[in-house]
């Protein structure tokens, strides 16, 4: 990834910064500024986006999007990490005309809720946005994969086939409206009200 290789290279220049200096405050610096380095994304301060396309590929350059959905200053996007493996979830912001990278550790604050061996949901809250997406893992498993829930919404789906004889579908949903702890998925004739316990 190219943050990576960005921040190996900021940590290399001031290693050697450091060794040449040799005062025991400025070490400590240097452990603090590894430890903000690798949790705040300075790239926003250094490269301007002015695409969500262009974000997402500095972040992830060998992912396929899969599809965008794009709401106000936020982009949701599903792509492929790699071929035949499971779509993964996550958004970027635009703040002061230009996309912005997102903190290595919460990656978008995707937050998991696993319900049982059928289903497992990721759902994609962003601060000062009234829109949720959520994106819905579940084995087919000889089910039809019938998926809805209690607002009408269109679901997304996207199929992976991770093996000769296993299929998983990953139904994308997003929210352009405040939900409350009611709000239910319909999934094969299961009920899972993922804000239940809000």
């Amino acid at each position: 990834m190219n943050c990576i290789i960005f921040r190996i290279i900021i940590i290399i220049l001031l290693k050697f910064v450091c060794n040449h200096i040799g005062n025991q405050k400025i070490k400590y610096c240097y452990f603090i500024f590894f430890i903000l380095i690798c949790i705040y994304p300075i790239e926003n301060k250094v490269f301007k986006f002015n695409s969500s396309d262009k974000a997402f590929s500095y972040y992830y350059p060998t992912s396929k999007i899969l599809k965008k959905y794009e709401c106000n200053n936020y982009v949701y996007i599903v792509y492929e990490p790699q071929k035949n493996k499971l779509p993964e979830f996550m958004y970027l912001i635009k703040e002061d005309g230009t996309w912005k990278i997102n903190n290595l550790i919460t990656k978008g604050e995707v937050i998991p809720k696993i319900f049982d061996e059928i289903c497992t949901m990721y759902i994609i809250k962003p601060k000062k946005s009234d829109s949720i997406g959520i994106a819905v893992y579940h084995d087919k498993d000889g089910s039809d994969g019938a998926i809805s829930d209690s607002l009408s919404s269109n679901f997304d789906k996207f199929t992976t086939n991770l093996d000769e004889i296993s299929d998983e579908d990953v139904d994308v949903v997003i929210l352009k409206k405040k939900v409350d702890k009611d709000y239910t998925i319909y999934l094969n004739g299961n009920e899972y009200k993922p804000f239940a316990n809000k």
